[in-house]
């Protein structure tokens, strides 16, 4: 439910409008740069997601095989192409663009160029998640170590932090992306970034002040959306997110257990941009999520096997521990037909 804020400056029949014209433009716009290609391939990608248009599909996946080679871009552009590459991957399942991201990644792992230390993480992590490489994961893990949460850089970073924890689910780096979470409303970062990092809190931290403050960045950028979408990619993919109905994924499961993995790469092999996974591995990780998330006290293992919880917005399918039944609800399949006459 949005809350009032959004509700009276942004109604979801007006915030949907502002997303169908912008697929509509950015379907057919004649000349992306290279600078906004990941972003408005991204977009694209969510809007085939959302509402199944395959023209927004063929779109973005036609920007992102038109970019140069990785070398031609700089280190911030090279994480944002890897990402956009790796959602591409999922969404199309096209080899082409896993050799798009790693080519990136790779390029970005021999850089010496400055770029935001958020996007870097990111880039790695999501690697990491849908590459299934242990190599991304530590350089994701180096990165955020290395990281200060400078001026500029900490609405990056709160995303970065979310999609390492999301890796490699150590409850440090989600507690530390709910401690920098706290100083986005006040700091001078990328707004789009922010928005979208502070509704990804306000899923994972349950608390509505997040939400919020989203949604004031959401407002006040709501005529620049309508006006130049090729510009607000990222804020667009924000709105999209504040509007949709978010999943929670929880797997309860050790992380190191054969049928804990299965879940997982089953999970990553879709896109499922809304979202937020979870793993409870633990009785001691189980206690810290659940000071956020009191729901997840419950969620254990089934008969000794590792458990799927999914959700939408909080509403909690049956679980399960059967990858196809998995699969059906993830894609939103009724898994009472497969039992009826």
């Amino acid at each position: 439910m949005l809350a009032p804020l959004l509700a009276a400056a942004l109604l979801p029949s007006a915030g949907q409008g502002i997303l169908e014209d912008a697929a509509k433009a950015l379907s057919s716009a004649p000349a992306v740069s290279a600078a906004q290609a990941p972003g408005v391939a991204g977009f694209l990608l969510r809007h085939h997601s959302r509402a199944g248009d395959t023209r927004a599909l063929e779109r973005a996946l036609a920007l992102l095989k038109a970019q140069g080679e990785p070398l031609k871009r700089s280190a911030s552009e090279n994480a944002l192409f890897a990402a956009s590459a790796l959602e591409a991957y999922q969404a199309a399942r096209d080899p082409a663009f896993a050799r798009k991201a790693r080519q990136a990644l790779e390029a970005l792992s021999s850089s010496s160029q400055a770029a935001a230390r958020g996007l870097v993480i990111s880039a790695f992590a999501k690697g990491a998640q849908v590459l299934g490489s242990r190599d991304y994961l530590k350089a994701a893990e180096d990165e955020a170590r290395r990281s200060r949460g400078d001026a500029g850089d900490r609405a990056f970073l709160v995303q970065g932090l979310l999609d390492l924890y999301e890796s490699s689910f150590d409850p440090d780096w989600l507690d530390r992306a709910v401690q920098l979470g706290e100083t986005l409303p006040q700091g001078r970062d990328d707004p789009a970034a922010a928005a979208l990092g502070l509704l990804r809190l306000s899923e994972f931290a349950r608390r509505p002040k997040f939400r919020e403050a989203a949604e004031r960045i959401l407002e006040q950028s709501a005529g620049r959306m309508r006006s130049d979408p090729r510009a607000m990619a990222g804020m667009l993919c924000a709105l999209d997110f504040a509007l949709s109905k978010p999943k929670q994924v929880i797997i309860a499961g050790g992380l190191k257990e054969p049928d804990t993995r299965e879940l997982l790469r089953l999970v990553r092999s879709r896109f499922i941009p809304n979202k937020i996974l979870l793993v409870v591995q633990d009785d001691a990780a189980r206690a810290r999520i659940a000071k956020c998330m009191p729901f997840v006290k419950t969620m254990r293992p089934i008969s000794g096997k590792a458990t799927a919880y999914i959700c939408l917005n909080y509403a909690c399918e049956m679980p399960t521990s059967d990858l196809q039944t998995a699969a059906d609800i993830l894609d939103g399949k009724d898994i009472l037909s497969r039992s009826r006459p």
